[in-house]
């Protein structure tokens, strides 16, 4: 075995535990909101977290790359990694997870972009196509199995082992590092960050910008993705977690078809095509259920197109780069490809509260479940709400209703899409949605509100809330 296979080897094998730490975790958000006890909006700082530590460290990777060689930066960011694993899988605390997370995403953050750069100095760039074809095979690979393990790990022992999960990847990484990195420091001690003046590669920025708004995109797709399946769909978190093997066979035939006809008809028509099947498939999860087959479609698409995008970005990024300035290169894309992600999982904390309190509310009505008093909460004492008949409700008589209503609607459903912050401020914001409610063999009731939400500490209250019916 050559010394850049083995190089590359160790790269592949951080890349996998990556991308697994990117995906493996969104299948087991529901869990962990009932082992700690937290709202959807306080755990998608478990994802964010993670890729806030990963887009903090990327930027100093290549000058500690220069500082203290690949070797020791490499070994450093492992161990990081598999401390933090094992300590998120021990959290008890919903804080000391994040915390956790975030050094988690630091260890992530330093190994991929400088096990990158030491893989892609080793190769002429007319063998780099060829080794991107080898990177697209592990991204496709790191997909289709966490989500399906993750959900087995979930139903068969907790959470807590898709953390655990990973140790062993980690720990021979890391043994394999140790054996077969050479230890090396480059003579170029420059101590620049980011080496910006790389961007006017045309090749490298239009990769880069692919990057960022396609294949990216449906990280924060997935991770949102699995808690509305679960909840509206009613699916499984191993029938969710499957969802990803149509996606990976999709992503197969894509990434066969870039690399057949690649060099043939260029990256522009590859990437047209590509965006197409990826805004179809992410269309078709808006009106899905666990008896369709949309889901199985929609993944199906956003594998094809996101592997079609992502495979022909990553052939194009590094084929004019020189060698000595792969470790800048590197850590440019590496940046650029964490921002999807954060984007995609993102929204305002006035936003998430929107979504948990509607969830709370069906759980209420339709199913005669939750707390009352923490539900009350979350309305001020002036609340005030105007439904669509016009007729004035304020907290006394909110507080009437849902005292009488309460397991009055099985079945019910509720939907909220269309939202969007209209206005905010340094304590609250206004907010517009569309609310969609179905109940068994009754007529859909949709409906339009504009909500008044206030930061009052920690917590978030509703002020007013104004409902006009779709006709």
């Amino acid at each position: 075995m050559t010394y850049r296979s083995k190089v590359a080897a160790v790269y592949l094998l951080g890349f996998f535990l990556d991308l697994i730490n990117m995906f493996i975790a969104s299948v087991a958000f529901p869990a962990m909101a009932q082992a700690l006890n937290a709202t959807p909006s306080a755990l998608a700082w478990v994802s964010n977290g993670y890729i806030a530590g990963l887009t903090l460290a990327i930027p100093f990777s290549s000058m500690l790359t220069r500082r203290f060689g690949p070797k020791r930066v490499i070994l450093i960011s492992l161990f990081l990694f598999s401390a933090a694993s094992a300590a998120a899988g021990l959290s008890a605390t919903l804080e000391s997870l994040i915390a956790w997370r975030v050094l988690q995403g630091v260890g992530g953050g330093l190994l991929i972009p400088v096990g990158q750069a030491l893989t892609w100095q080793l190769f002429q760039p007319h063998e780099r196509a060829r080794l991107s074809s080898a990177v697209m095979l592990v991204a496709l690979l790191a997909p289709a199995c966490s989500p399906a393990i993750g959900g087995l790990l979930v139903q068969m022992l907790s959470w807590r082992w898709i953390f655990f999960a990973t140790l062993p990847v980690a720990i021979v990484t890391f043994v394999l590092a140790c054996l077969w990195l050479k230890h090396e420091i480059p003579a170029m001690k420059a101590a620049r960050l980011l080496n910006l003046r790389l961007l006017a590669d045309p090749l490298l920025r239009f990769a880069m910008l692919v990057y960022l708004c396609v294949p990216g995109v449906f990280i924060g797709v997935n991770v949102t993705g699995m808690f509305y399946l679960q909840h509206e769909a009613n699916m499984s978190p191993a029938a969710t977690g499957m969802l990803m093997l149509p996606w990976s066979v999709a992503s197969f035939i894509a990434i066969t078809a870039t690399g057949h006809y690649f060099n043939r008809i260029g990256p522009q028509p590859l990437i047209v095509i590509g965006c197409l099947l990826q805004a179809t498939g992410i269309l078709l999860l808006l009106n899905v259920s666990s008896a369709t087959l949309l889901p199985v479609v929609a993944f199906t698409l956003m594998g094809a197109g996101g592997s079609l995008c992502s495979s022909t970005a990553q052939s194009s990024a590094f084929l004019t780069t020189r060698r000595e300035e792969m470790p800048d290169a590197s850590a440019l894309w590496n940046l650029n490809r964490a921002r999807p992600a954060a984007t995609g999982e993102f929204m305002t904390p006035f936003e998430h509260d929107i979504i948990d309190l509607h969830i709370a509310l069906e759980n209420w009505l339709g199913k005669g479940e939750g707390d009352s008093d923490a539900l009350l909460a979350r309305f001020r004492p002036d609340f005030l709400m105007i439904p669509p008949g016009g007729v004035h409700i304020d907290y006394r008589g909110l507080v009437d209703f849902l005292h009488s209503q309460r397991g009055s609607r099985p079945g019910l459903k509720i939907v909220i899409d269309e939202l969007s912050t209209i206005e905010r401020w340094d304590r609250g914001a206004v907010l517009h949605y569309r609310e969609t409610q179905t109940r068994p063999d009754l007529p859909v009731n949709v409906r339009w509100s504009t909500a008044v939400l206030n930061q009052e500490g920690d917590g978030i209250t509703w002020r007013l809330l104004h409902e006009t019916a779709q006709p």
